[in-house]
């Protein structure tokens, strides 16, 4: 009897040894980590994928407490409370199925998992046998398929949103905006070329970084033209700084671009609509490194976009604009063909001077040709009467320069200049100008006056607008010489009618003085020519 009870539990310890064998084989060639423990949370057996996935060799782990070694340390209390019940019961939260937790590489890096637990009951308490799952490149993938969504819809929604608004400030404000909360980034602006080779701020975000309004920029050749935006507007291509400390183009703007944004790397994509470069979205990230191949990638697609609303909206902005000056030319020429009062002329030529050239204040200052003094006639947008009393002789100061020099000129800042170059300072001061643009009125070769324009904030100028300036200076000063000619042909005619008047006051007078003279004369000739014809024979 003992024998064959031997015998079974022979039989019995060679099936466990064959089953274990097996298990070995198995867990021995599987790609996923296979760890036992008892039911003190103990290593009792660590396939060579675990060594893999975690980094520690079976040797090491072999009684360790797996939750000590594996779980990261925010984790590990709540793993040993609810290791605590599951000993006991066999039961738990990811017991039996498929659980997506974070583990600890022997580097310290977290690594992502997907476990299955399953208990195993000995002596009344329960161990387990985990499968685990090293699932980092799935997770990548997966977080890779959802940036790639979130691009899509942020192209997708930004495209909506561009076409929707043909302004091109809010356009320019929306494409950075997006540009920094979809990417990720530090800072974001946005520069439009012009003509003279300089780079106009349309647009930054956040607004609270000064950056972009502390630096300057421009697209052409010069130093300033070198970094990344004169760059990739040049080439059509996109710029990549990636340390900002170790590009020397990037020198002129380093100091202010540490100290402001805390900026490390900076890139600039250029504005490409219809074969023509608008100007260049300009990207920066506070992380060394940040511009890689797939954000390079994103970033164009939406550029492309941007690029294509931003141009509608310039053309949008600039015909509209043609238009406005073409009816406010009309204006001013149906005031001059309407209307002998200088003054009314003035008035409406002021009124679409500083509304057509955005412009705080205006004025129109007439040269006397006997004293060669300017004198104040008409303005508009002034808070003082300051302007009324200008008296300015003959190329002194900016607007007697203009008049001597018949040329437009510029004070871009007018705190910078002495009382030898404005001597209206008060008129600064009391107005609170920034800056100040001087045009002749020239009309038929000869000097009439200066049309003066004024601002209270920075402005930028372009080419487009002083030509506009200088078209609207002439206009008002062909009102003026038509006004002139009007007062000198009235004047002539006054003349000419005092004169003829004064003609046949003369006449009047010379025919009286002779009737007093020759009066008794001329009776007694009567007479005697009356006798005379009668002695003739001649009849009454």
């Amino acid at each position: 009897m003992a024998f064959e009870i031997s015998k079974e539990k022979n039989k019995e310890k060679k099936k466990i040894d064959e089953a274990e064998g097996e298990f070995r084989a198995i867990a021995e060639t599987i790609m996923d980590a296979v760890i036992m423990i008892d039911e003190k949370g103990r290593v009792t057996y660590w396939n060579p994928a675990s060594e893999r996935i975690f980094g520690y060799y079976t040797a090491e782990m072999i009684g360790k407490d797996v939750h000590e070694i594996l779980m990261p340390e925010e984790y590990r209390k709540k793993f040993r409370t609810g290791f605590e019940v599951f000993r006991k019961t066999g039961e738990g939260p990811v017991v039996g199925k498929v659980t997506e937790l974070t583990a600890k590489h022997r580097s310290g890096t977290k690594i992502p998992i997907e476990i299955t637990v399953s208990p195993v009951k000995r002596q009344g308490k329960y161990g387990a046998v985990a499968i685990i799952r090293d699932i980092t490149e799935r997770k990548k993938a997966e977080e890779k398929i959802y940036h790639q969504l979130k691009v899509l819809t942020t192209l997708y929604q930004t495209a909506e949103n561009l076409v929707a608004d043909l302004s091109l400030i809010d356009q320019a404000r929306k494409v950075v905006q997006t540009a920094v909360e979809s990417f990720g980034l530090t800072l974001a602006w946005l520069g439009k070329k012009e003509k003279d080779g300089t780079v106009i701020l349309l647009a930054h975000y956040p607004e609270d970084i000064s950056y972009p309004k502390e630096i300057t920029v421009r697209w052409d050749e010069s130093p300033e033209g070198q970094g990344p935006t004169g760059r990739a507007i040049r080439s059509g291509l996109p710029q990549i700084f990636q340390n900002i400390l170790e590009n020397p183009s990037f020198k002129p703007w380093r100091d202010v671009a540490l100290k402001q944004g805390g900026i490390a790397s900076a890139a600039a994509f250029p504005l490409i609509a219809r074969g023509n470069t608008f100007g260049a979205l300009n990207l920066y990230s506070s992380e060394v490194g940040f511009f890689t191949e797939q954000r390079i990638s994103e970033i164009q697609g939406f550029t492309h976009l941007a690029a294509s609303a931003l141009e509608n909206a310039r053309l949008y902005e600039e015909s509209l604009s043609r238009i406005q000056r073409i009816t406010a030319l009309r204006n001013i020429d149906m005031a001059i063909t309407g209307s002998l009062d200088l003054r009314i002329v003035t008035k409406v030529a002021l009124d679409e001077i500083v509304k057509q050239l955005k412009v705080d204040a205006a004025a129109i200052l007439l040269l006397d040709p006997y004293t060669q003094t300017l004198e104040y006639l008409d303005a508009k947008g002034f808070r003082t009467t300051g302007i009324k009393k200008t008296r300015i002789p003959m190329g002194s100061g900016a607007s007697g320069r203009v008049a001597q020099e018949r040329k437009v000129i510029c004070i871009a800042d007018l705190s910078r200049i002495d009382d030898q170059v404005f001597l209206q300072r008060n008129l600064i001061k009391d107005e609170g100008f920034v800056s100040y643009y001087g045009a002749p009125l020239i009309a038929k070769g000869k000097v009439l006056g200066v049309l003066e324009i004024f601002h209270r904030i920075a402005h930028k100028r372009d080419l487009e607008w002083m030509d506009f300036l200088e078209t609207l200076a002439g206009q008002v000063a062909m009102a003026i010489e038509n006004a002139n000619l009007v007062d000198d042909i009235l004047h002539k005619h006054t003349e000419l009618v005092n004169a003829y008047n004064q003609t046949i006051e003369g006449w009047g007078t010379a025919l009286f003085l002779k009737e007093e003279e020759t009066a008794e004369h001329s009776q007694r000739v009567t007479e005697m020519t009356v006798r005379i014809a009668r002695s003739m024979g001649m009849k009454e």
